[in-house]
């Protein structure tokens, strides 16, 4: 249990949303559906911190969660992430001037972020994850335009600090101290350095009024308003802050500024606005999505979710009890032949689908609608396509 915000340690919050018995972990697809629908589960409670607007998990215990080899979230299979991935990468180096420089990322996952910064601006990069896959990890120097990965946590960095950029992406809001990981970050920068944060847009998923992004181990869930708070509390400045990718991400280019006291905007953060009736919405949208799906399987018709990241295994794992959905299709090859935990929904490839063409694919994320729709016109297929 948190009891006091994790941005500004406010015990002063208001209650949002409560979600029973979620996986703890989505990103690891169990190696059965026995394993699948044995996997830890707990309760989400989503709070909103009056003092500065910052939304979080209370009922987040950091012990229930692992980030260990074989923690799969790797979006970079998707023609339309890479393509997203590559822009940023392109526009850090392009518009910030990072080139030929010590390039650091915290939560590098399989590094593709990291190389094409790299690759870009011919600069070293330095990863570190939890997960890092054997086959990168390494503890020599890179030369510029190549990257090495470590395995360990933000708290474990040892390199010495001058990197030009350090990258943060989808990071800060899994972590209970995001103020002590924003000053690590601040801590391995140059004295010109700037630091890239990613994080899910909070907003986007309030205005959607659905709970497919209510994940258990993100403890926070920031918009712009509260990451900004944040960032200034921390001693730094936002360099560039805008939303990308369908507004589901916020993008932040942080830079060195100076502390900043509480101002009235602060105490103005935590006021309810789209948070009203965000409960009820979720409600709603689960019980219209089970009607739908319940009719699909009176219908006798096969279903398949597109999208085994953790919009889809959400969805799952929030309406679809009776098994209406036949199984999940992903593009990451490394979680074909596995099970979405809490459900136990087989993991398949887009190819497997030729053996049993689906009546209706279910799309987790509207981002990726159109590369769906290629790729299953090149297979063949020409299902019915429902968006979440």
């Amino acid at each position: 249990m948190i009891r006091a915000c994790p941005a500004c340690e406010s015990g002063n919050h208001v209650a949002i949303l409560t979600l029973a018995a979620l996986p703890v972990s989505i990103h690891v697809p169990s190696a059965s559906r026995e394993e699948a629908i044995d996997v830890d589960r707990d309760t989400l409670e989503l709070v909103k911190c009056r003092d500065c607007g910052l939304l979080f998990n209370q009922a987040f215990s950091a012990e229930l969660v692992r980030y260990a080899p074989g923690y799969e979230n790797a979006l970079n299979h998707s023609a339309t992430y890479r393509a997203f991935a590559n822009r940023q990468a392109t526009e850090l180096v392009e518009d910030f001037g990072v080139r030929r420089r010590d390039v650091v990322e915290i939560g590098c996952g399989n590094g593709f972020f990291l190389d094409a910064v790299c690759a870009h601006g011919n600069n070293r990069g330095y990863g570190i994850d939890p997960s890092a896959p054997d086959s990168r990890n390494s503890t020599t120097a890179p030369d510029f335009g190549e990257y090495s990965i470590a395995t360990g946590t933000w708290e474990d960095w040892g390199t010495p600090a001058d990197a030009g950029l350090v990258c943060c992406r989808h990071v800060l809001e899994h972590v209970e101290a995001p103020s002590a990981l924003l000053a690590r970050l601040s801590a391995i920068t140059g004295e010109a350095g700037l630091i890239y944060v990613e994080v899910p847009n909070a907003r986007a998923m309030l205005l959607g009024g659905v709970p497919w992004d209510c994940i258990y181990e993100h403890v926070s869930y920031f918009d712009a308003d509260s990451l900004q708070r944040l960032v200034t509390r921390c001693g730094l400045g936002i360099v560039r802050l805008d939303t990308r990718f369908r507004e589901q991400y916020l993008c932040a280019v942080v830079g060195g500024g100076g502390p900043v006291p509480q101002s009235e905007s602060d105490q103005q953060g935590g006021e309810v606005g789209l948070e009203h009736g965000f409960a009820l919405s979720c409600r709603e949208a689960m019980a219209r999505w089970t009607r739908t799906l319940d009719d699909l399987r009176r219908g006798g018709l096969d279903v398949v979710l597109w999208g085994a990241g953790s919009k889809g295994m959400v969805f799952l794992n929030l309406v679809d009890g009776p098994g209406s959905v036949s199984r999940a299709v992903d593009l990451n090859p490394s979680k074909h032949g596995k099970f979405v935990p809490g459900t136990g929904h087989p993991i398949v490839s887009p190819e497997s689908l030729c053996e049993r063409p689906p009546d209706v694919v279910i799309v987790s994320n509207p981002a990726y609608v159109d590369e769906i729709s290629r790729q299953l016109a090149d297979l063949g297929l020409s299902p019915s396509l429902l968006r979440l």
